[in-house]
């Protein structure tokens, strides 16, 4: 009976597989867009601190509790976990969610495998409990005055052990999202969106992690100015430095100017782009983007050794996406037209 019960499961999978794989595929997947989830999702820390530490961004400020360390791959899941939820019809009635770990899987370009599976649910726990001590403070402009707000995003999951002899395929990851975040998600029906392309979330994070956070703010940028469709859009390098963590809060750098921050940068950037500039160390690009970089007059710069950092954190950045996404039918619509039909 177990052995029928097994074979039955794979025979699932594989149609799931078979049905996935006839489907066209996504080019960009929806997720959240608000201060509190680019906080969340810019928050970085290599290793493990004894006491607890901060993190000032753009977006809001990261208070991160002792023992967390946060990586590039954590961002990613965050943002994975946000998509699955906003796709889930019914999302706003409840905090309580669940996620499917092969949907996870597929809305990263993975196979769905037995193997995958069980690292998906670890993978998607570790990410709840390690967001779970992380606590992001913001200023929201209310009734024309500034407030401080503070979130913490994850309230629980139901299954905290990670017994592996409890895995089993399509079995979901269920938890909780903390309800003052969860009001300040769903916005009454109309969460706030933004969308990531899904090269960028195939992205090997563990090798391309600096990639991740680069084309997480351009993306971020390109929803904030939909309404201008598809126009080259320019960013501050100096603003792109500080928030993916290549300079510290002041502006500075310890280290050395081109090998720490200039080169980081373009190699991310060239990942981002068609992979032409550093075919060694980056290999095939995700070819999602093409760039310039223009200095304070507006000429195109190409030379960046025995650059001041001084002069480089002034210079523009002119980003073109090569697939442009439309704007989408608000979420709320969506869902009424589901409901009548």
């Amino acid at each position: 009976m177990k052995r029928d019960n097994q074979d039955a499961q794979n025979k699932l999978i594989t149609n799931a597989n078979e049905k996935r794989a006839a489907e066209p595929g996504k080019q960009w997947l929806k997720t959240l867009n608000n201060s509190a989830t680019a906080t969340l999702s810019q928050t970085r820390q290599k290793r493990k601190k004894r006491t607890q530490t901060k993190q000032v961004l753009q977006s809001g400020t990261s208070f991160i509790a002792p023992g967390i360390k946060i990586s590039a791959s954590d961002s990613k899941r965050l943002n994975v976990i946000f998509a699955l939820t906003l796709a889930t019809k019914g999302y706003q009635n409840s905090s309580l969610t669940r996620i499917d770990p092969e949907e996870y899987l597929r809305s990263q370009g993975r196979k769905v495998t037995k193997t995958n599976i069980r690292n998906a649910r670890r993978e998607i726990r570790d990410t709840i409990k390690n967001y779970r001590g992380i606590t992001t403070e913001i200023d929201m402009s209310i009734n024309g005055k500034t407030k401080k707000l503070t979130f913490n995003v994850f309230s629980m999951t139901v299954e905290d052990a990670d017994d592996s002899d409890l895995v089993t395929e399509g079995s979901d990851i269920l938890f909780k999202y903390n309800d003052d975040f969860f009001k300040f998600f769903t916005n009454n029906g109309r969460p706030y969106i933004m969308f990531l392309p899904t090269a960028l979330t195939s992205l090997d994070t563990n090798k391309f992690g600096l990639a991740w956070y680069v084309g997480y703010y351009l993306s971020r940028d390109e929803r904030n100015n939909l309404h201008k469709k598809n126009q080259n859009r320019t960013n501050i390098v100096g603003s792109i430095l500080r928030e993916v963590g290549l300079i510290d809060a002041k502006g500075k750098s310890n280290s050395s100017v081109y090998s720490h921050v200039i080169e980081p940068l373009l190699r991310a950037l060239d990942k981002l782009g068609d992979g032409s500039k550093f075919p060694e160390k980056n290999g095939e690009g995700l070819d999602m983007i093409t760039y310039t970089f223009l200095d304070k007059k507006g000429n195109e710069v190409t030379n960046f050794k025995q650059l001041p950092l001084s002069e480089f954190k002034q210079y523009r950045l002119l980003v073109h996406w090569k697939k442009p996404f439309e704007m989408p039918i608000p979420a709320k619509i969506i869902e009424d037209k589901d409901d009548k039909e």
